[in-house]
């Protein structure tokens, strides 16, 4: 009975390093989006819209802590940048250029988000591949934000347990 115990206590201080791991990886890429919206609508804001170098940081921090929940985080950057250029005093040209660049910001950030900074961070904290990644969260978007909150969390367990529970003991049998 106590190897039992032992092996539940083991398997789950693997699952706490893994979810430990994922929630420092998803903090540092919340922290990495909220930088680069900060920067991005910083210098956006010396073609004509001051508030948006004034309000840089601010909607930067928002955008960070929102991060947290994907694609929540770059909505909550993109939407009040779009405002403040829309209702900017400047005529319509400047205001569809500033429209035509935030937009831009906000693509390319999501571009490097999804492609770089999620599959290669994520990947490293969580311990899993790139690859798992993407696929955890194509199926837990089945279910919602909610699933794709849990998805990665929920590959990370089950990574855990087929390790310990199916790949281990496969060694150990194939060994013999």
């Amino acid at each position: 009975m106590a190897a039992a115990g032992e092996q539940a206590s083991d398997v789950l201080k693997k699952m706490d390093t893994a979810l430990g791991g994922f929630l420092r990886g998803q903090l540092t890429v919340a922290l990495m989006v909220g930088l680069m919206f900060a920067v991005g609508l910083f210098f956006i804001g010396f073609l004509g819209f001051t508030a948006l170098t004034k309000f840089s940081l601010l909607i930067g921090t928002a955008a960070g802590i929102c991060g947290i929940v994907p694609y929540f985080g770059p909505i909550m950057g993109v939407t009040p940048a779009l405002v403040i250029v829309l209702s900017s005093a400047a005529g319509w040209e400047t205001k569809i250029i500033g429209f035509l660049f935030v937009a831009g910001i906000f693509i390319l950030i999501q571009a490097i988000e999804g492609m770089v900074l999620q599959p290669k961070i994520l990947g490293k904290g969580a311990a899993l591949h790139p690859v798992a990644i993407l696929l955890a969260l194509i199926a837990g978007s089945r279910f919602g934000i909610t699933g794709m909150i849990a998805a990665v969390p929920a590959a990370c367990i089950i990574r855990v347990l087929l390790i310990e529970f199916y790949y281990q003991p496969l060694q150990q049998i194939s060994s013999e």
